[in-house]
């Protein structure tokens, strides 16, 4: 599937429905994300923010509540989703014998359930 790489969250939902979030990059999953908040039009710039204080995908999603509220237009709905799921995959690898990478491809094939109301 050709993805528009500009960030329309409604194509970046369809490609991550059809191939559980493996055809998207970092950024675009977290741009998918902050689309479920009151704050996507500002998605682009809260990312940069993000990348710029805490350097990395994974630093984000490591972040504490309050770290992550310093971030200019973020709204307390996508802090407490990045918080939230970071709790849960820390969790979850923390109490599974389940590899990172089959954790991964579970969370993707799950969120595509949800979002298909399967």
């Amino acid at each position: 599937m050709e993805l528009d790489r500009a960030g329309d969250s409604g194509n970046l939902l369809e490609v991550f429905r059809e191939t559980s979030g493996e055809a998207l990059t970092d950024r675009e999953l977290l741009t998918l994300i902050l689309s479920f908040t009151d704050r996507a039009k500002y998605s682009n710039e809260i990312i940069d923010s993000l990348y710029d204080t805490f350097g990395s995908y994974s630093a984000i999603f490591k972040a504490s509540h309050s770290e992550l509220e310093k971030i200019p237009n973020i709204s307390q709905k996508a802090v407490a989703l990045i918080v939230i799921l970071g709790k849960i995959y820390r969790d979850s690898i923390k109490n599974s014998s389940v590899s990172v990478g089959e954790y991964v491809e579970d969370v993707g094939r799950l969120f595509s359930q949800i979002l298909d109301g399967t």
